[in-house]
C-alpha cells in the first residue's frame, strides 16, 4: 500500500531526484533555450504558473466553476495517468489553460503541431459530429482511451459489460464499473474469472477489490498497462437538468449515445433490496446490457457519472438509465486504494432539484436547491430539514444545484457535523447537520 494521497513524504514514483546537479544553472528558468515568455504562448512551469498568458483568443471557452470537484481532491491520484502526456502535448500544440499543476480540470486548444495523445475539444467544424454546440467526436476520442471491456467469467454465466480507468498508483490501476456483473457469480458462491480488454485489444487479468453495495459499484484491480490512462474526472455539481451527456461505452459493446439529464437526484426503489439514492437519471439513452458501468461524460471531456443497473420497480423508472455520481465513484476508488472500507456519506435529503435563477429571485434568494424526500430518522430530517424546503447554504457553501449539494456531502466523513442554512415556510433557518454513513443491506 503506498502512502496516503494527502501525504507530504516523497513517493519514489513521483520524486525526480535531487534537484540540483553538477553543472546545473538554477538562477533561471529551467529551459532557458526556450524564446522570452512574452514572445510565445506556452510556459514552462518553472517560468511562472501564476503569469497572464500572452494571448488568449485561441483559447476554448472554459466552463463556469460551480461544485467543488470533490472528486478531484486526491489531486494527482487522479491525473497520474495523464499529466506525462499532457505535459508532452503542450510543447506541440501550444497553449493550454491549467487549474493547477495537479488540478483536475485540463483544457487544450488546438496547435498547428503534430498529433499527440491529447486530443482537443475546441469545435472543429462540419467534420465532427457537434450537438448543443459540444464537439462530442473529440470528447469521445478523448475518453474512449481509459475505457475498458470487462468480463465476468463466474459461476453465473459470462457476464459483460464497460468500465472506466479512474486511477493508477504504484504499477497498479483501479477501474470502477456496474456491480451487477458480479451478482450472478456471488448468489452462486463462485465470481469466477475478470478479465479486460483495451481498445487496442490487448486483455489483462483483474480481480475484484471493493464493492459499494448501496452505489451498485464495484472496483477492480489490475496491473497498469501502458497508454491507458485514467480518465479526467468532473463533479456532479458541474451538471444540471437538461445536460447533455455522452456514454462512452467498451466499443465491442457498441455502446456510444447522447443523453439528457432528467434529474442529479433521484432516490429509486429497487426490487429485493434497500432504495438507491442520489442517482442521475438520464433520458434518451438507451444502453445494451454490455454497456453496463459506461461512463457519462460531459462536453469538457470529464466524466461525471459511471452508469449502472438499476432493478427499479416503478414502471416509468424502468424506461430510464441510472448512473452513480463521480463524486461517489471516486471515492470509493480513493478509499479501496487506501486500504479503507468504504464509507459514504449521507444526509437523507434526496429527490433534490435547483431553483433556477429567475425563481429564486422571486423568493429572495440566491439560489437553492428543494428538497423532494427527507428519509425518515436520517440527519437531514434531524436537522429540521422536511420537504418541500429550500437549501441554500450547506457546509458555509451557497447552492446553485442539487449536484453541488451531492458533492459538498461526498467531500465530508461520515461524522462530521457541518452548518446548513434552508428556507421553510419563508422563513431562514440555521441549524446543524451531523454526516452519517449511506445505509446499505
Amino acid at each position: 500500500m503506498g502512502p496516503p494521497f494527502d501525504s507530504t513524504e516523497p513517493d519514489p514514483e513521483f520524486d525526480d531526484g535531487p534537484t540540483g546537479e553538477a553543472g546545473f544553472d538554477d538562477s533561471g528558468p529551467v529551459y532557458a533555450w526556450l524564446p522570452p515568455p512574452d514572445d510565445r504562448l506556452w510556459r514552462h512551469p518553472s517560468e511562472s504558473w501564476t503569469a497572464t498568458f500572452p494571448s488568449q483568443q485561441t483559447v476554448l471557452a472554459q466552463p463556469t466553476l460551480v461544485g467543488r470537484l470533490a472528486s478531484n481532491e486526491w489531486g494527482r491520484f487522479v491525473v497520474t495517468g495523464v499529466v506525462a502526456g499532457l505535459v508532452a502535448a503542450l510543447v506541440v500544440s501550444g497553449l493550454a489553460t491549467a487549474e493547477g499543476w495537479w488540478g483536475g480540470r485540463t483544457i487544450v486548444s488546438p496547435g498547428g503541431g503534430a498529433a499527440s495523445s491529447v486530443v482537443s475539444l475546441a469545435t472543429q467544424g462540419s467534420s465532427t459530429s457537434t450537438a448543443n454546440g459540444a464537439d462530442w467526436t473529440s470528447v469521445d476520442d478523448m475518453t474512449v482511451p481509459s475505457v475498458m471491456a470487462i468480463t465476468v467469467s463466474g459461476a453465473g454465466g459470462p457476464q459483460q459489460g464497460s468500465g472506466v480507468v479512474l486511477a493508477s498508483y504504484s504499477g497498479r490501476s483501479y477501474l470502477a464499473t456496474d456491480l451487477s456483473l458480479f451478482a450472478p457469480g456471488e448468489a452462486a458462491g463462485y465470481v469466477g474469472t475478470v478479465s479486460l480488454t483495451t481498445m487496442a485489444g490487448q486483455t489483462v487479468s483483474a480481480r475484484l477489490v471493493g464493492e459499494d453495495k448501496a452505489e451498485g459499484i464495484a472496483i477492480v484491480e489490475f496491473s497498469s498497462v501502458p497508454g491507458l490512462p485514467p480518465a479526467l474526472t468532473g463533479s456532479v455539481a458541474d451538471i444540471r437538468e437538461a445536460s447533455t451527456l455522452l456514454a462512452v461505452g467498451a466499443r465491442s459493446s457498441s455502446s456510444l449515445g447522447l443523453g439528457v439529464v432528467s434529474s442529479t437526484d433521484r432516490a429509486v426503489d429497487v426490487a429485493n433490496g434497500d432504495p438507491m439514492y442520489d442517482l442521475v437519471e438520464m433520458s434518451t439513452l438507451p444502453l445494451t446490457a454490455a454497456g453496463r458501468g459506461s461512463p457519462l461524460v460531459d462536453s469538457f471531456g470529464q466524466v461525471v457519472a459511471i452508469t449502472v443497473s438499476v432493478d427499479a420497480t416503478a414502471s416509468s423508472d424502468q424506461q430510464a438509465t441510472f448512473a452513480v455520481p463521480i463524486d461517489k465513484a471516486a471515492r470509493a476508488t480513493r478509499e479501496i486504494v487506501d486500504g479503507l472500507r468504504i464509507s459514504q456519506p449521507w444526509i437523507g435529503a434526496t429527490n433534490a432539484t435547483g431553483i433556477p435563477s429567475q425563481i429564486a429571485s422571486q423568493m429572495g434568494i440566491q439560489g437553492g436547491v428543494r428538497i423532494g424526500e427527507v428519509i425518515a430518522g436520517s440527519p437531514a430530517q434531524k436537522a429540521g430539514i422536511q420537504v418541500g424546503d429550500v437549501v441554500t447554504s450547506f457546509d458555509g457553501a451557497p447552492l446553485d444545484s442539487a449536484g453541488s449539494l451531492l458533492a459538498d456531502v461526498c467531500a465530508l466523513s461520515p461524522g462530521a457535523t457541518v452548518p446548513v442554512t434552508f428556507v421553510h415556510a419563508k422563513q431562514t433557518v440555521h441549524a446543524l447537520v451531523t454526516v452519517a454513513a449511506q445505509p446499505q443491506e
